[in-house]
Order: C-alpha cells, then sequence, then structure tokens
C-alpha cells in the first residue's frame, strides 16, 4: 500500500462495484488517511464478499509488547513471503482496501511533494492488504 490514500466515493458505489453482500454503513469523505487509522477492507469469507473495519498497521499475531514494534504499514510484493511477519497473512489472511486515489511523494532538497494518483472519473480502487489476529492494548506507551 501507499503511505496516504483518500476516500470519497459513496458506499453505495463501493458495494455495487466490489459485489459487496451486505450493506455498508455511511461512509464520511476523507482526503488523508493516515496510518494507524481504522480503514474499510473487504474480504471473501465462506463465499460472501464483507467490509471489516481494521486498523492500518500490521501487528504480528506474535507480538506481546507493540511499544517497541516499529509501524508495519507496507508490505513489499519482493519481500512479504519471507518477512516473518508477514509470512502467515500473506498466505492466509488477505484483504482490499478500497480508495479514491492515493498519494506518493517526491523528494526535491528538503521539500516533499505529494502527487495524488486515481482511475478516470475517481472511479474506486482496491489496494491490496493483509491482516492479522492480535490479542493485547493498541495504545501506545510514551
Amino acid at each position: 500500500m501507499c503511505g496516504r490514500f483518500l476516500l470519497f466515493a459513496p458506499s453505495s458505489q463501493i458495494i455495487e462495484q466490489f459485489e459487496l453482500s451486505q450493506e455498508l454503513g455511511a461512509l464520511q469523505p476523507d482526503y488523508n488517511i493516515a496510518p494507524g487509522r481504522m480503514v474499510v477492507t473487504l474480504s471473501a469469507e465462506s463465499g460472501a464478499r464483507l467490509a471489516r473495519p481494521r486498523l492500518w498497521q500490521l501487528i504480528p499475531s506474535w507480538t506481546k509488547d507493540r511499544s517497541s514494534l516499529p509501524w508495519m504499514i507496507n508490505a513489499k510484493v519482493e519481500t512479504v513471503t519471507e518477512k516473518p511477519s508477514f509470512r502467515s497473512a500473506i498466505l492466509r489472511r488477505r484483504c482490499l482496501v478500497p480508495a479514491s486515489g492515493f498519494y506518493e511523494w517526491q523528494t526535491e532538497g528538503k521539500v516533499k511533494r505529494p502527487f495524488l494518483f486515481y482511475q478516470a472519473e475517481f472511479q474506486p480502487l482496491a489496494m491490496a492488504a493483509i491482516w492479522e489476529s492480535w490479542q493485547g492494548s493498541l495504545r501506545r506507551r510514551s
């Protein structure tokens, strides 16, 4: 995935385009979705296509204390099957994250400039993602 994305497509468009098997509550438009936020994910469960809220940060199931864990928000396709943090999830827990577009940055000297990528007419797109189950407190210790 990317470092920031936006989603302003109405729920009805997400349901139709991704053929969801459930109703989806009203989505509030958000033009700056950042890591650490709850995001809508789409996955197949028992033959149905469902939407689920999930935290945009992968915390491996075996993690005991997340306070010292680096933020894992992107998995590279070249190494996702090799990294212990992603290995099980890539095989068993895949999902999609709907978006209206995503940002990538170009650094010029000390200035970072965002560029927005989107489909024609801002049709929703889907970004590949993985998810994990983790038990613990989401609070970060200072």
